[in-house]
This record gives C-alpha cells, structure tokens and sequence, in this order.
C-alpha cells in the first residue's frame, strides 16, 4: 500500500500542483463570460512517466466560473448488468476557476484486488480518495479488461458527466462500450450484461 501512496504523492505535486500554480495567473476581464468546460488534460513526458505506475490513468482539467463552488466525483459499479452500487467511491472537493480531475487504477500485490483513487485539484486545495475493490474472485485465472475514454477534447460542463469506464470480462474477447454511450448513458446499461464487471466514473459540478 506504501508504494502506491507514494504514487499518489508524487501526482499531487506534479500534475495537481502545476494546475493549481496555472490557475493563479489566468483571470478573465470584468463582465466577461467563460463558458465552463472540461477537457482531456495534454499531460508532459514526466507527468506520463509517473502516471505509468498504474495501469490506468485518466486525467482531466476544468475551467469554471464563480457559479461554480464544488465538483462530485463518483465511481459506480455494476456486475453483470446490475447496478450493484452507486458509490463505490465518491469525492466532492472545493473548485475555484481552473483546476485538475486524476483517477487511477493499480493492481495490488495478490493482484486480486485493485486501488482505485480520485484526486481533485483546484485553487489552493487538493481532495483524495482511495478504495480497494476485489477483481478476481472464485478461483478465477484472470480477466480481460478495456479502460476507455470518448470525451471529446474539450466540452462544456453539464449536470452528470461520463468521464470514464474500466469493463473486466472473463471471456477471452471483448469489445469496446459504443461511443454514443457517453452521451446516452443510461440509454446503454443494458451493454453491460455483456461484462462481468464495470466501473464508470461520473463528475458533476455544482
């Protein structure tokens, strides 16, 4: 668990860091309106070789007006097909005009279970959030997986976002969520029973 705390460390000073140090030098002129939006973040080489730790990461900014006070970001899960949990982890953070989104996946050492954790960057805070999820069960030998991303470059922010998924499978071949699935969800959830396992990871900004 120390190695992977670490890690998180490590993200905090860097990736986190250098969104909150950005956020300070960029104000709009008074009156003027921004439209809030979120993106997928360009990240550096270093930035990538630290995030090459997990075997998932998935990055994200954000450019918010004072409307904004508070960002949620949740991870559900659902087993084949089921909703079986609407928070397997939920972190709500503070936001104040720019900030960064990080999740990342690591499998742990028994590599039956895996570290899933949610930072969230903004001003001069920064949020985490850790939980262990158990992947491998019953005596099972492994399970294919795809972490997968459409969220366009850049997108205005709206009510409850579909930032990301991670869908295991026992079977030996699986296939990619629709694209059309993240601006759909719910319109989706029966691809699911195609999988034994999906997390989905949401964010909303309040």
């Amino acid at each position: 668990m120390k190695k992977y705390m670490v890690i998180v460390g490590i993200i905090g000073a860097t990736v986190l860091g250098a969104c909150s140090v950005d956020s300070g030098g960029n104000t709009a002129p008074e009156g003027a309106l921004t439209e809030a939006k979120l993106t997928e973040a360009s990240l550096t080489d270093r930035e990538e070789a630290i995030l090459s730790g997990s075997e998932d990461a998935f990055v994200f900014d954000f450019d918010v007006d004072e409307t904004y006070s508070e960002v949620t970001v949740r991870m559900v899960k659902y087993e084949f097909g089921a909703l079986v949990d609407h928070h397997v982890s939920a972190l709500s953070a503070p936001v104040d005009g720019e900030g960064s989104i990080v999740f990342t996946a690591s499998r742990l050492i028994n590599q039956e279970d895996a570290l899933f954790t949610t930072s969230v960057s903004s001003g001069d805070s920064i949020g985490t959030h850790q939980t262990v999820e158990t992947i491998l069960r019953d005596g099972s030998e492994g399970m294919a997986k795809i972490s997968e991303t459409h969220l366009e470059p850049e997108v205005p922010i709206k009510g409850d976002m579909v930032l990301a998924t991670i869908a295991y499978s026992s079977e030996d071949a699986m296939s990619s969520l629709p694209a059309s699935f993240y601006d759909d969800p719910e319109a989706y959830e029966d691809v699911f029973g195609d999988y034994d396992i999906v997390y989905v990871l949401t964010s909303e900004f309040r």
